[in-house]
């Protein structure tokens, strides 16, 4: 199949090198000819993540870089895309600040999209995905890994998280963190934003600041923040503002941890498991800050579990 899509496409040698890939079932071949270096993002054929990236593509402004598709098959399952090179964000050598605040400023262009005209309107932080995410968490976290039963107080933690979540809608990229940020001739540019979903307004911010791959120091985090609340126009005071931070925190790292575990035991990609510690760290300063006692007994029960 793959010698087929580079024949299609290219009337010249081709060199394929397959790549590092991400969490899910795609595969990813860099191409290199005459022409210059592409990329190819092979998935099943009639692929549900590459029909979405298409459609959300079209729709994101200009002000959020991403590389440019060149071709596209949904009946063979691929896409064909400029290619932007391997610098993450979070590479050593890339610590620049103003590549930071870009990053929180785009977070407001994909909230301008009016969730009404979004193309998967169907695709939101309901209580149905809420809970899909906390049963993976659930079944993989707490009971494979920790040997944890789920308490009862749960269902009010669930509860408050699912109250959070269905305030503020906006689209959201979904996975804003540093490995899908990436730096490309001294631009920051988008990738994986085909989960895009709607959801709360500080979603992606907490995955941004709060990214278990990518260890900010506390006071860029405050100034993240700080930052963001300035720009952003649902809530009056930074109080209300650190308070809903902290659930969708506690949200986004139990969910975190639950897809590490994941794929630790279902796929066989035990490399996952070194951000648990780091999801945990930044977890313990959230707890702390949450006026729901809940909230920090169960990470208690987590922690004591991973010692």
């Amino acid at each position: 199949m793959i010698e087929r899509i580079i024949k299609e496409n290219f009337d010249v040698e081709t060199k394929c090198e397959k790549m590092f890939g991400d969490a899910s079932s795609r595969e990813y071949f860099r191409l290199t000819n005459v022409k210059g270096s592409f990329v190819l993002v092979k998935d099943q054929p009639n692929a549900q993540q590459i029909i979405d990236f298409i459609k959300i593509n079209e729709v994101l402004p200009n002000e959020i870089k991403r590389p440019s598709i060149i071709k596209y098959s949904n009946e063979d399952g691929y896409l064909l895309q400029e290619d932007i090179g391997g610098k993450h964000l979070f590479d050593e050598d890339l610590k620049r600040k103003h590549f930071f605040e870009e990053a929180i400023y785009r977070i407001f262009d994909y909230q301008k999209i009016n969730v009404n005209n979004f193309v998967n309107k169907e695709k939101s932080f309901d209580y149905k995905k809420l809970m899909f995410e906390s049963d993976v968490a659930v079944e993989y976290l707490l009971k494979k890994h920790c040997q944890l039963e789920c308490p009862e107080y749960y269902k009010r933690i669930f509860s408050k998280i699912h109250e959070v979540f269905q305030s503020n809608q906006v689209l959201c990229h979904r996975d804003y963190h540093s490995k899908n940020l990436m730096i490309h001739e001294d631009s920051l540019y988008h990738i994986d934003f085909q989960d895009a979903m709607i959801g709360p307004s500080l979603y992606d911010l907490v995955s941004f600041v709060e990214d278990p791959y990518y260890a900010y120091e506390e006071d860029y985090k405050k100034e993240f923040k700080q930052l963001f609340f300035e720009n952003e126009s649902f809530y009056s005071s930074f109080e209300e503002f650190q308070s809903d931070y902290n659930i969708i925190a506690f949200q986004r790292l139990f969910k975190a941890m639950g897809s590490y575990t994941f794929l630790n035991y279902e796929k066989e990609k035990a490399g996952y498991l070194q951000y648990l510690k780091p999801a945990m760290i930044n977890m313990k300063s959230i707890v702390q800050n949450i006026k729901e006692a809940e909230f920090e007994i169960f990470f208690t029960e987590i922690e004591e579990a991973l010692r």
